[in-house]
């Protein structure tokens, strides 16, 4: 996930190969404002993400 250090506010480009836009689809979720989702909403889209990943021939890579 994407962690902004600042205290203003920051974007994310996520660069992605071609054909995963549903990937992206199936593990984003919209919130009510700009701020953070809860944690629980995270660990459930971990979850999920996990599940997907060899699906869409994806790899997770840590900081």
């Amino acid at each position: 996930m994407f962690k902004n250090s600042r205290k203003d506010g920051a974007y994310a480009l996520p660069v992605r190969a071609g054909g995963q836009d549903e990937f992206f689809l199936a593990v984003g979720f919209p919130v009510a404002s700009r701020a953070q989702a809860s944690d629980e909403e995270i660990a459930e889209k971990r979850k999920l993400l996990a599940t997907l990943l060899p699906k869409y021939r994806t790899e997770m890579v840590a900081p």
